[in-house]
């Protein structure tokens, strides 16, 4: 996991130009085989590569999830300084994870022996920076519902670290485009957290009012139902066998089966009739 003091004293967010070209650029392993990440930087000649739902830091390694790690580069030669020069001999033809050791080393891998050989260990620099891609920073405004033609180009911000994750408070400080001043994005972040709350709102009212009494023509069905003419219809609706003709009692005793089961009968015969005289 990374430490999040990595970042101190201060985080920056990059905030890539918005428009993709149109020729997206080729991302490469340090073994010169192609990679299927996306470039952090479109605009720029040569970029560090990350996967599609990773970070990208400035010093061109990828954060996902809390895991750091070397990703790919779209110089094939891996010789610019864009691409990340850390543990370019492990796993050549794919990306590798690092382990942080301490808030200033790091080491290949997640072996925490290696921790204890200085051999292993370095520190990284240049990570106080955080890039968000144009796809990254197209989502959030998506989901804010904001035009993205506004938003041509990119500038840079600062915010400090308080050893916790980029929270929307934090992220309130990232500016976007040239004319487009930082309160825009401040209103941005502040409707999302409102229209959370105001979702979280609605389904508590929701909840609430299912758990009221009846009320109006309810509360008058319900008083009727329970007042004089409900019990007459009670009686009505819930009449005892007592209430019920012979008949009736002896056809509800009588089984339904096709086939009884044999059961035992008393039968009486009566006595011949008195012949008259």
């Amino acid at each position: 996991m990374l430490h999040s003091k990595m970042f101190a004293p201060v985080a920056s967010i990059l905030l890539v130009s918005l428009p993709l070209l149109v020729n997206a650029q080729q991302c490469y392993y340090p073994d010169g085989s192609a990679a299927p990440d996306v470039p952090c930087n479109s605009s720029a000649p040569v970029s560090a590569c990350c996967t599609s739902f990773g970070f990208c830091l400035t010093n061109g390694l990828c954060l996902d999830r809390g895991v750091l790690s070397r990703g790919s580069c779209t110089d094939k030669e891996w010789k610019d300084d864009s691409c990340a020069q850390y543990c370019k001999n492990d796993n050549p033809s794919g990306g590798f994870g690092l382990m942080s050791c301490s808030n200033s080393t790091f080491t290949c891998g997640f072996f925490p022996d290696n921790c204890r050989v200085p051999s292993s260990t370095f520190s990284i620099d240049n990570a106080d920076g955080l890039i968000l891609r144009s796809s990254q920073l197209t989502s959030m405004m998506e989901a804010a519902g904001i035009d993205q033609r506004i938003a041509a180009n990119a500038t840079n911000t600062t915010f400090p670290d308080d050893d916790k994750d980029y929270t929307a408070a934090a992220m309130a400080g990232v500016g976007v485009g040239i004319g487009v001043p930082l309160l825009a994005i401040i209103a941005v972040l502040s409707y999302l957290l409102v229209r959370d709350r105001k979702r979280m709102a609605a389904i508590t009212n929701d909840t609430l009012t299912s758990l009221r009494p009846p009320k109006g023509h309810e509360m008058s069905s319900w008083s009727t139902w329970n007042g004089p003419e409900g019990d007459a219809k009670r009686r009505q609706s819930t009449r005892g066998a007592a209430e019920l003709s012979p008949e009736t009692v002896q056809e509800l005793e009588t089984p339904s089966r096709a086939h009884p089961e044999p059961h035992p009968v008393d039968v009486k015969i009566p006595p011949p009739p008195e012949q008259q005289a």
